[in-house]
């Protein structure tokens, strides 16, 4: 090879390196601390590192390289600041939350249910669907469904019992993942796992696979969310069986539910709250009908207001002769419909009000019939959601917290004592009871703290 090409190879590397230098000095220019990092390709090494948790080289970067308070990586080029403060992390998910609404978005292949769970959304679409999805915890909700909780945590203690007469130990994580399986199926959805029936219980041995990544599946979940374009070229699947038995029983259950009697559950709440095409739906800068006009005799002001999300339906008149006022308030899930038409005379004064999410002149705003309040879809992903990510969160702080429990007697005495306590005052363990359990608060927040 001549000197003109190892000049030229020479000239191309040192370029190369130069632009990652460049694009990794973002948080050194900042004062921002930052780990050793590889040209080109950051921490990303460290962080889909088979021989290392990254729970554990987060562990190091915040004691080692200011993630106590805040410390800057990079995802190739990508930066990402891991915060550790307590204080600062309060300000941004609550004080300053405006400014951080949206999530980061992990995305799947195109048309994944993946893609429509709430962790994955933003923006209006994200505020509309947690709109919708909150009344399900209400405190009334969880008393409801607390004697279907005990009717599982007996279920629970028989199983256990059952199982260390006969083995020489018991492996609590999995029951109480069975445990979490069967509350969150009954309660949610009115679905009977039956997990402890079952030698090898179908639902948590598909929840359990949807957590467990292979390194196949993480260089495509990497990929898609670095190079969306490019997964999506490639065609590359990332769903996992476990995804489209949880989308099979959903859409089961949904077809049971709509033929069958109303729970008032959480699977209802979504149900309710799906569009009907026909309809349209009226967010903060668009929809009402075409050719409406209001009209009304002897009204000396009129007021129209149109707020967020109000749907107007179709071929409905309405009329008003001889008010002094007429005021129309749209709110929420109110309707008016297309083709409307109400007729004023002697009118002496008319306000149309108009200001930011506030909709006026209605006769000149064109429908969009294209957004929808929840999709079928839709409502298959929350669900979807809902149980998987149910599982592993309670399975894991019921396992833990039982563990430390059993390694600090005096504190487990000490519980069981408040919970004698609650059976002696109410008879048996109620929701008012545990309500009012402020050790059993202080074990679970402290394993809480510690993980």
């Amino acid at each position: 090879m001549g000197v003109e090409v190892w000049l030229l190879v020479a000239g191309v590397v040192m370029a190369a390196w130069a632009y990652s230098r460049w694009r990794h000095s973002y948080w050194s220019s900042r004062g921002v601390s930052t780990p050793p990092y590889l040209p080109f390709l950051g921490h990303i090494h460290k962080i889909l590192s088979l021989s290392q948790s990254r729970w554990h080289y987060f562990d190091e970067v915040y004691h080692k390289y200011g993630g106590s308070t805040f410390s800057g990586l990079y995802e190739l080029f990508h930066p990402v600041l891991m915060i550790g403060d307590p204080d600062l992390l309060k300000n941004i998910l609550v004080k300053d939350f405006d400014h951080f609404v949206d999530r980061r978005k992990f995305l799947s292949e195109e048309g994944s249910i993946s893609n429509e769970m709430l962790i994955n959304l933003t923006g209006d679409e994200w505020k509309t669907l947690r709109g919708i999805m909150s009344p399900t915890f209400t405190s009334g909700k969880m008393r409801s469904m607390f004697p279907l909780m005990c009717e599982k945590a007996d279920a629970l203690v028989s199983f256990s019992l059952k199982e260390a007469a006969n083995k020489p130990f018991v492996d609590m994580k999995v029951n109480f993942g069975r445990f979490a399986m069967d509350t969150i199926a009954s309660c949610a959805f009115g679905i009977e796992c039956n997990s402890f029936k079952s030698e090898v219980p179908e639902f948590s041995k598909y929840a359990d696979m949807f957590f467990n990544f292979s390194f196949l599946t993480i260089i495509k979940f990497t990929l898609f969310n670095m190079f969306p374009t490019i997964g999506n070229a490639l065609r590359i699947k990332i769903d996992s069986p476990c995804t489209k038995f949880f989308s099979n029983v959903v859409e089961e259950t949904i077809a049971a539910r709509n033929a069958g009697q109303r729970r008032g559950d959480y699977l209802d709440l979504l149900l309710d709250a799906r569009a009907d095409v026909n309809h349209p739906i009226i967010t903060d800068t668009s929809i009402v009908p075409h050719n409406q006009s209001t009209t009304t005799q002897g009204q000396t002001a009129q007021e129209t207001i149109i707020t967020d999300t109000s749907i107007v339906p179709h071929n409905q008149s309405t009329t008003t002769q001889d008010r002094t006022a007429q005021e129309t308030i749209i709110t929420d899930t109110s309707t008016v419909p297309h083709n409307q038409s109400t007729t004023t005379q002697d009118r002496t004064a008319q306000e149309t009000i108009s200001h930011d999410s506030f909709v006026t002149n209605v006769n000149s705003i064109p429908v969009n019939h294209s957004k929808q309040v929840l999709t079928s879809k839709s409502i298959v992903a929350q669900s979807v959601l809902f149980l998987v990510a149910g599982y592993d969160t309670t399975a894991s702080t019921l396992a833990f917290s039982s563990f430390l429990l059993a390694k600090h007697p005096i504190h487990q005495q000490r519980l069981r004592e408040e919970i004698k306590q609650i059976i002696h005052e109410y008879g048996d363990i109620t929701y008012q009871g545990i309500m009012e359990a402020k050790f059993l608060n202080a074990c679970l927040m402290e394993y809480l703290a510690l993980k």
